[in-house]
Formats: structure tokens, C-alpha cells, sequence
């Protein structure tokens, strides 16, 4: 007789793929909430803004939220958008025409 394990799973037949997935994802994440704490200057010259952390750590724990925020900044790289900022003829972020 095979035994139920957590959540009624039997012993033995965990999906270990998608937990190893889900793990891996959580630590892209952490990685990401130490950006959280970071000045506007170095996300800027890393390529990044606040929001862009904040719309990645939004992202189900399915989704590898590093990941996604590399091919968001990479679709708005090659895409050639503008910050709102550049589109409307302001340099820096002071709001200065």
C-alpha cells in the first residue's frame, strides 16, 4: 500500500521539476527585492526604474521574475521606445524642458 505524502501526494512522486522551478524563482525574486532598496541613480544606469521592480515583483511565483524583467527591458531596448520623460522633451528626471 503506497502512503499519501504532503498534500496528498503519494510518497515518493513528487513533481520535483516545478518545485525546483518554483525555488529558482524565489531567489531570482530575493535578488530582486535587494534592488527594492537601491537609489534611482544606480537603477538608471543599470537600465532600469522603480517600476520596473515593482511590475517584476508582481509576477506569479511561476514565473521566473528576473527573467521577465530582462526581456521587458530588452523588448523597450530594441523596440527603440522612449521613457515618457525623452517623448516629451524633458531632460533627466527634475521635469526640466
Amino acid at each position: 500500500m503506497k502512503t499519501l505524502g504532503v498534500g496528498g501526494v503519494l510518497a515518493g512522486h513528487i513533481r520535483w521539476p516545478r518545485f525546483h522551478d518554483r525555488l529558482n524563482n524565489w531567489k531570482a525574486r530575493q535578488s530582486l527585492r535587494e534592488l527594492e532598496d537601491a537609489e534611482d541613480w544606480l537603477l538608471k544606469d543599470i537600465g532600469l526604474t522603480r517600476n520596473d521592480i515593482t511590475w517584476a515583483l508582481g509576477l506569479p511565483l511561476s514565473v521566473n521574475s528576473a527573467d521577465e524583467l530582462n526581456k521587458r527591458v530588452y523588448r523597450g531596448r530594441t523596440s527603440g521606445t522612449q521613457s515618457r520623460g525623452a517623448r516629451n522633451g524633458r531632460r533627466g528626471d527634475t521635469g526640466e524642458p
